[in-house]
Formats: C-alpha cells, sequence, structure tokens
C-alpha cells in the first residue's frame, strides 16, 4: 500500500494537483491523506485583550469549516478516481502546513508529497511567497511532486533527471524516478548541464557507471546539453526541446546546479516549470527519528 500526501487548500490548482495523483497512481493500491492546514494567519495590529478567547473561537470555527471542506473535497476526488483500491484520509490540522507535512510523513511513512505550484515572474519571484517553493526547502523527509497550474495529465514516458554527476547517489535516493520509469515504462535522460564544452571527468565517468547501474532495468540515455543563460533556463530548454514529461533533481546544499551563477535552482524551476517536477531529498538528511511521535494531528473519518 502506497502512502500519499496531498496538500489541499481547496483551489482549482489543488484539485489538478490531486487529479494528477489519481492518474499517476490509478493502478496502484493507494492511500491518499488529504492535508488542510487552518491555522490562523498572524495579525500585527490585534490588541492583547481578548485576544485568547477571539483567538479559540475562530480556531473552533476554521476547524470545522476545514474538515467540512475536506469531506467534500474527497467526495469530488473519490468521483474523479472511480477505484476501489483508492483510499482516502482527510487531516484537518491547526498547524502550519510544513509542521502538519512532518508529523504525517512520520507517521504514515509516506513515499511522496504532490501539490500544485504557481508561477511568478519579475520582482515577484524575489518578493513573493510560495507555499510549494516553502515546503520543497523545508521538508526533508519525502519526495515532492510540484504540478503546474493547469497541467494535464500526461503519462511520464520520457523523464529528465538532471546532474552535475560530481556527486554520488546512493540507490535509495534515486528509487522514486525509477520506481516511476518502471510502472510507465519510461526512459530516462540523464542529464548534465556543461558550462564549458570538455569531456566528462574520471569522477563523472564513475558516478554516471553507477547511476546507469541503478537504472539498468529501464532504457535510459546520458545527454550533455551546453549551458543557456542559467541552468534553469538550460533545463526548461532541454524539457520542451525532447519533450520531457517529468523532471526530477536531487535536493542538496552547495551542489553544483547552485553553484552556478549562484541560482536558487529549486526555486526558480518551482516558478517556471511547465511540467511536473519531482524534488528528490537529500538521503544524508533523510533520517526520521521514531522516537516520540506526535499525535497532535487532527484526523476525521
Amino acid at each position: 500500500m502506497k502512502h500519499i500526501i496531498l496538500p489541499t487548500d481547496f483551489s482549482k490548482n489543488a484539485i489538478n494537483a490531486c487529479a494528477y495523483a489519481l492518474k499517476l497512481f490509478k493502478n496502484e493500491r493507494c492511500t491518499f491523506h488529504l492535508v488542510h492546514s487552518y491555522a490562523p494567519m498572524k495579525k500585527t495590529s490585534v490588541r492583547i485583550s481578548n485576544s485568547f478567547e477571539n483567538l479559540e473561537v475562530s480556531s473552533n470555527t476554521n476547524q470545522v469549516k476545514s474538515q467540512n471542506n475536506l469531506l467534500k473535497f474527497i467526495a469530488d476526488l473519490r468521483k474523479i478516481s472511480g477505484k476501489p483500491w483508492h483510499f482516502f484520509k482527510p487531516v484537518s490540522s491547526p498547524k502550519l502546513l510544513v509542521v502538519a507535512l512532518r508529523e504525517l510523513i512520520e507517521n504514515t511513512d509516506a513515499e511522496l508529497i504532490i501539490m500544485g505550484t504557481k508561477g511568478a515572474s519579475g520582482l515577484k519571484e524575489i518578493f513573493m511567497g510560495s507555499t510549494t517553493v516553502h515546503v520543497i526547502k523545508s521538508i526533508k523527509s519525502c519526495p515532492i511532486m510540484a504540478i503546474p497550474e493547469n497541467f494535464g495529465f500526461e503519462s511520464p514516458l520520457e523523464i529528465a533527471f538532471a546532474t552535475d554527476l560530481f556527486r554520488f547517489y546512493s540507490q535509495a535516493e534515486l528509487a522514486p524516478v525509477l520506481n516511476l520509469a518502471k510502472i510507465f515504462k519510461s526512459t530516462i535522460r540523464i542529464v548534465n548541464v556543461a558550462e564549458k564544452e570538455q569531456p566528462l571527468s574520471e569522477i563523472q565517468n564513475f558516478n554516471l557507471s553507477i547511476i546507469k547501474k541503478y537504472f539498468k532495468d529501464v532504457p535510459n540515455y546520458l545527454c550533455r546539453t551546453s549551458f543557456q543563460q542559467s541552468i534553469s533556463r538550460t533545463l526548461e530548454l532541454f524539457t520542451e526541446e525532447l519533450d520531457i514529461h517529468l523532471l526530477a533533481l536531487l535536493n542538496y546544499q552547495h551542489g553544483y546546479l547552485e553553484r552556478v551563477r549562484r541560482e536558487s535552482i529549486v526555486k526558480k524551476i518551482a516558478f517556471h516549470t511547465t511540467i511536473p517536477l519531482l524534488i528528490i531529498p537529500e538521503l544524508s538528511l533523510n533520517i526520521r527519528s521514531k522516537k516520540n511521535k506526535s499525535q497532535t494531528l487532527i484526523s476525521i473519518a
């Protein structure tokens, strides 16, 4: 049984991402955990007097509203799914979304988070926050798939895995990519962005041989592409040219992707990608403590 987490704010964007998840795993036995955070927004101008009483009333109202909306949302998803092997569990939480997600991952051993993302341009990219980007930067214990706004489902027959090949990857780190490739009989394109035209180094060739060993059961090819303006722009052009259906990369600090022109690759791609983006956490950060599990999530049957 797979456990998939679907954060939602009940928006059209969230429905689209959830529908993608149902189609992605249409033949898999899954429990989908629908998570909604009704954490109150901070207000700087609220008087201290009577604030606790007002907050309690507001919290109770928000909880009931969240629970009711989750039940309606799940009813819609059941119609979209139509699969008896798809199960849905609503989770309504008073905590911030990233906190609720961490607890749910710990309690369910979830394999994947799937959520929608909206684009931004110009200065908004710098100053405007994004829930999806915040989740990507904060959650280090579970792969995250970001589905672009209005993206219609396409079977991921062509998967691109972007890597500088300077880092050694464990089999567990690449398992999310391989598992999807096996389900859909996909081809994996191992994408290496070359800022200068030069052959792979000895360490790059070694790491490539290990990656290809992990991917030996599915068609896979090395694709070297020339640097264009930025890593994010280069990958965008690559995915368009080869009609890639899913782009995957590992989220680790101080890697080649973030060193090139010091651009935050994960953040930029999450804003600009036109295809689903699979962010894989670094295994060294994926250490879950089973002690003192929190049971504070509010679940409704």
